[in-house]
């Protein structure tokens, strides 16, 4: 007959069931461990998203508002507004001293004729 022990079914399968509960055991604790290092890169993410909704915030502080920025235009607008009319006022004055000068040199003109005229009789 065969030397190999011979072994009951009953201790055959305790042996199975104990490497099955063995393997479970080990790949549990796998599990847990990469739980844990998953966890931890995910805090790290989220650390780093905080940080960086921190910052949004604080540049956002640092914006101008929609008042403020409608107030500084209307204000540039009304300024723009003045020097167009001074500049418009101050043109119209321009073309009134032009045609002054014309007037006042045509007289000129026509009294130095007038005079060289009278001047040779």
């Amino acid at each position: 007959m065969s030397a190999e022990p011979t072994v009951s079914l009953r201790e055959h399968l305790e042996r199975q069931i104990a490497d099955l509960e063995k393997r479970i055991d080990q790949r549990a604790t796998l599990v847990i461990a990469a739980n844990d290092r998953e966890r931890i890169v995910l805090n790290e993410r989220l650390a780093g998203m905080n940080e960086f909704r921190g910052q949004l915030r604080d540049q956002a502080s640092a914006f101008a508002t929609r008042e403020l920025v409608d107030q500084r235009f209307a204000a540039a607008r009304e300024a723009i507004e003045k020097l167009e009319k001074a500049n418009a006022a101050h043109e119209a004055k321009i073309a009134a001293n032009r045609a002054l000068m014309a007037v006042a040199t045509a007289v000129l003109l026509f009294l130095q004729v007038l005079f060289e005229f009278l001047t040779r009789r």
